[in-house]
């Protein structure tokens, strides 16, 4: 299994185990870990800019903003790290009976 998806896969086990660590991910910290997460698979981590908007107070939507060679990266092959960190959200989100919306602007 590659590293990235083994990384992602402990953090939604992690999650999945503790209502504290999913709490903190529903505040403002969610905005910072997908930002940590975005910038360990691109080349160019100084362009990456993570945009957090509330559209209704059940929604949260974060928009990925990164340099025009690292969208690759992020989806990943097949659309796999995308459909990882959005399931990772999806997680979180339910937790706290949130929808959450994940999408790459350019």
């Amino acid at each position: 299994m590659p590293r990235h998806l083994l990384l992602l896969s402990n953090i939604i086990s992690i999650i999945m185990l503790n209502d504290y660590f999913s709490y903190l991910l529903m505040g403002d910290l969610m905005k910072e870990f997908i930002e940590f997460i975005v910038k360990q698979l691109v080349d160019n981590p100084d362009k990456v800019v993570i945009e957090e908007n509330t559209p209704d107070e059940n929604t949260v939507e974060i928009n990925i903003k990164v340099d025009k060679d690292d969208i690759g990266k992020v989806i990943g092959k097949h659309g796999n790290n995308i459909n990882a960190l959005r399931i990772l959200l999806t997680a979180v989100g339910a937790k706290g009976r949130r929808r959450t919306i994940l999408q790459i602007v350019e």
